[in-house]
């Protein structure tokens, strides 16, 4: 008679994906191994998950698991095999780099950064507050040799397509030539 021994097999699916933040999402881990599995272990982005010892893992996902993957770890008593996965969560807006108001000389330069994650692929659009006009849709706006009616709000929206929008909203300030 012959027996195969090895370490685990593993196999780690993850449902359902892609995920809605906020919802619930089911690990499995399937592991084959002769010796049989002694230990599972569990862990996100490098921290293992203390509270779960068994082959599934259920939690309620946020963004961080887009870019922190989730791993099990099958041990029988010839070793461990380690198997990762991450997850395609769906989220909304969260910002990057938040824009800051700005206080500029008149025909001087004004240039807003405002950046965001989110998944899937996102949209900026910034305006000013009480115009209907897009000024740009990259992360910066640059607003070249300022004149006094360039003073104003300016908002940054980013929208996710059927996830969510956010917004932040900066204040221009343009001082006047100084006359003696």
């Amino acid at each position: 008679m012959f027996f195969f021994v090895d370490l685990p097999l593993v196999n780690l699916s993850v449902e359902p994906q892609p995920v809605l933040e906020g919802n619930l999402i089911k690990f499995h881990c399937s592991a084959k191994a002769n010796p049989p599995v002694t230990l599972y272990r569990w862990a996100k982005g490098g921290s293992i998950i203390r509270e779960v010892f068994g082959d599934t893992y259920e939690v309620i996902v946020d963004h961080s698991f887009f870019t922190e993957p989730v791993s099990c770890e099958v041990t029988n008593p010839l070793g461990s095999t380690n198997i990762s996965r991450n997850v395609d969560v769906y989220f909304g807006p969260r910002m990057a780099a938040e824009p800051q108001s700005l206080q500029v000389d008149l025909a001087s330069d004004a240039v807003f950064n405002c950046a965001w994650t989110g998944n899937p692929s996102l949209t900026i659009v910034w305006m000013k507050r009480g115009s209907g006009v897009v000024l740009s849709n990259e992360n910066l706006l640059t607003l070249k040799s300022v004149r006094q009616e360039d003073a104003g709000k300016y908002v940054c929206r980013a929208v996710v397509p059927r996830v969510g929008a956010g917004e932040k909203e900066v204040s221009l300030t343009v001082n006047g030539k100084l006359c003696y």
